[in-house]
């Protein structure tokens, strides 16, 4: 019964597939679909504030470091390295 359903579930899909190809529409090329996810693309597009935080340097907050992992390579690595 199984087998009966899979095989009629794929005849339905393949149908469906070949319906929908011959919708009288051109297929989507390679050059047009790259056009389109240009468009659509989130990180091409800039936005104001990007630009306003290239203007800003980050500071380092050195202290969890310092209080945690610094020890912690003092005595186990400065010596050797």
């Amino acid at each position: 019964m199984n087998i009966l359903r899979i095989s009629l579930l794929l005849v339905l899909v393949s149908a469906w597939s070949v319906l929908v190809a011959e919708d009288g529409t051109d297929p989507l090329t390679l050059e047009k679909a790259r056009e389109e996810g240009r468009v659509k693309s989130r990180f091409l597009k800039e936005s104001p504030v990007d630009q306003a935080n290239d203007q800003v340097v980050p500071k380092p907050n050195l202290a969890p470091f310092q209080a945690s992992i610094d020890p912690i390579l003092k005595k186990s690595c400065l010596a050797c390295h």
